[in-house]
């Protein structure tokens, strides 16, 4: 039983090992090399695009905050005249000095 699973395995690992051509190897290094070439620039290129909106939009939104900033407060009204309230008309009694005590405390 062992034996002819191993024959199998020796004989895959023979097949398995035969030397290709230079030319082959050499094909497909070329080949994965750049398809790894393509994919490195493509996402270096969306990372850079990706960053240059970032600075652009927040250059815009400083731009903008700037510009509303003015324009709130150039829209608030500035009253000019201030209405008061009428002054109550409340009476009060004329003022009458304390009189003193008869009999002082501190005094004794």
């Amino acid at each position: 039983m062992k034996s002819p699973v191993l024959l199998f395995v020796f004989l895959s690992v023979l097949t398995s090992c035969q030397s290709d051509s230079t030319e082959r190897l050499e094909k497909l290094t070329n080949m994965k090399l750049e398809e790894r070439k393509n994919k490195f620039m493509t996402e270096r290129l969306l990372e850079c695009s990706r960053k240059t909106m970032n600075k652009a939009q927040t250059y815009a939104d400083s731009i903008l905050r700037i510009e509303s900033k003015s324009q709130k407060f150039d829209s608030i009204p500035v009253p000019y005249d201030t209405l008061k309230p009428d002054k109550p008309s409340i009476t009060f009694p004329p003022y009458q000095k304390p009189k003193s005590l008869l009999y002082d405390s501190l005094n004794q």
